[in-house]
């Protein structure tokens, strides 16, 4: 982790899983791809908006591979201009 206020990088950190995931694809309009018996990849993900209601942060159940953020968190994000958090929008359904 790279502290940018104090100019330090932590190397020794850990890592909770404390976001869960839903299932929240719509699979139908997504671009998916498998490499065998339960392993899709997401090439394109589209997200059912419905399912994920009011939350801020999540994985989508079918991409694990990213974190999914409400809009107003990716304002505070942005604002405080994190330079290594990539962010892209996503489609919704």
């Amino acid at each position: 982790m790279r502290d940018t206020v104090h100019k330090r990088v932590i190397d020794e950190y850990l890592l909770l899983n404390i976001v869960g995931s839903i299932a929240c694809a719509d699979m139908a309009k997504s671009s998916h791809r498998s490499l065998g018996e339960g392993m899709t990849v997401m090439d394109r993900l589209v997200i059912d908006a419905s399912r994920v209601g009011n939350l801020d942060l999540l994985v989508a159940e079918e991409d694990t591979d990213c974190m999914i953020v409400s809009e107003r968190v990716f304002r505070h994000l942005s604002t405080a201009a994190y330079g290594d958090i990539l962010f892209e929008e996503l489609e919704q359904a």
